[in-house]
């Protein structure tokens, strides 16, 4: 009787809003989609009908001429073609042969030689299995690469899934004409720069007529802030000024060009000197 009510228990909150979802994830994760799919299964059909693939094709090559060169060699064949189909990658054998190669009587020349024949049967199979477009038949339809099957548009050929004979149709790159022209950056006479302030070497700048010398303006502009010029060459005025500056070059000729505040030994140089007060 507990028993039952401890299950009716269960089934009652499973029903419940929060659950409901939780039991429906976990029955399409365990139950319906392995049902529908199942990749343990999926391997070992498809390695069947893979492996009677290769026969069919080591059929065909013999009829045109391949020479069987050994037991080894139609076994790394069957490998290559079965492997390349189920997994793709590039058709190169892997870095070393199966297990019954590696006893010690077989690591041995002459017996050696059956591991190498085993991997150029492995090459040969691979490749067979992507030129004959096994590949192609064994991976799940996209929609990104129906019209690549076969290698179509890489060779330039027409669509192979366009029904009506049409070449695959590529997006066209645009002509120059079809791009709008960028629109250049205007240039202003009367922009700040190209009115206030001169060229280096006392001539007009071709994009402000109206723009003078430094000595002109200093002639027409007495009030003019003079600037200490290098040792040489004689100081000329750059512009007005509401406030006369100090010139330092007679004390301090090092210092000349910089301008710094003296600081009373009583101040602070961090607070200044309302935090002393």
């Amino acid at each position: 009787m507990k028993f039952r009510t401890a299950t009716a228990s269960v089934l009652l909150i499973c029903c419940t809003t929060g659950c409901l979802s939780v039991c429906n994830n976990a029955y399409r994760t365990l139950i319906k989609e392995p049902k529908q799919f199942s990749w343990r299964r999926d391997r070992c059909e498809s390695r069947t009908l893979y492996a009677a693939w290769a026969s069919d094709a080591w059929a065909e090559q013999r009829a045109s001429g391949v020479e069987c060169r050994s037991a080894d060699f139609v076994l790394g064949f069957q490998e290559g073609f079965v492997e390349f189909c189920y997994a793709g990658g590039t058709g190169e054998p892997p870095p070393v042969p199966p297990r019954p190669y590696w006893n010690s009587l077989n690591r041995v020349a002459p017996l050696n030689k059956g591991a190498y024949e085993w991997f150029d049967g492995y090459r040969l199979g691979a490749r067979i299995a992507r030129e004959g477009g096994y590949r192609d038949q064994a991976v799940v339809p996209a929609s990104a690469s129906l019209c690549s099957k076969g290698g179509a548009i890489e060779g330039g050929a027409g669509c192979p899934c366009n029904t009506g004979g049409d070449d695959a149709i590529a997006p066209r790159a645009p002509y120059p004409g079809d791009l709008e022209p960028v629109p250049a950056m205007p240039i202003d006479a009367t922009a700040p720069d190209a009115l206030l302030l001169p060229m280096l070497d006392g001539s007009t700048s071709p994009l402000s007529p109206h723009a003078v010398s430094p000595a002109a303006f200093g002639r027409k502009n007495p009030s003019a802030v003079v600037v200490d010029a290098p040792r040489g060459e004689a100081a000329e005025p750059v512009g007005p000024s509401h406030e006369a500056v100090p010139n330092y070059s007679a004390t301090a000729p090092s210092q000349r060009s910089l301008h710094r505040d003296v600081v009373p030994p009583s101040a602070s140089r961090r607070f200044g000197n309302d935090f002393l007060r």
